[in-house]
């Protein structure tokens, strides 16, 4: 068999130190540019909650990721 053979990305395993340093990133980013970039902001909370999810906080629920795609159909929705 010849040709490209496409293979799904194994998942990437971080340290939680990676993870805490990447939250704190985002975090800084949301306060930095939350009012002049709003529309970056619904995909940064969702990163934001899946690092939460992933460091095992309290109170950090399973991030939902078709949650971007049923608020972009309803926007679609009420627009026609």
């Amino acid at each position: 068999m010849t040709g490209f053979a496409f293979h799904a990305p194994k998942r990437i395993e971080h340290s939680p130190a990676r993870l805490r340093h990447g939250l704190g990133v985002l975090l800084a980013y949301r306060e930095a540019f939350a009012a002049s970039r709003p529309a970056d902001m619904p995909a940064t909370d969702r990163a934001i909650a899946r690092l939460r999810w992933a460091l095992g906080e309290p109170g950090a629920a399973e991030p939902d990721e078709r949650a971007h795609l049923r608020e972009r159909q309803d926007e679609a929705e009420a627009r026609s």
